[in-house]
């Protein structure tokens, strides 16, 4: 479970990372959900 203070902890971490990081920690997020997503559909 995800505390206030985590999620604020987290938020501060992403703006102030440097672009070329984001760019892949988005590309694999993404990834994660279109598979997540799928095998849901699945069901």
């Amino acid at each position: 479970m995800m505390y206030m203070p985590d999620a604020i902890r987290a938020t501060l971490e992403l703006m102030n990372a440097p672009a070329e990081k984001l760019k892949r920690a988005v590309v694999i997020i993404l990834q994660v959900f279109l598979f997540l997503r799928l095998n849901w559909l699945k069901k």
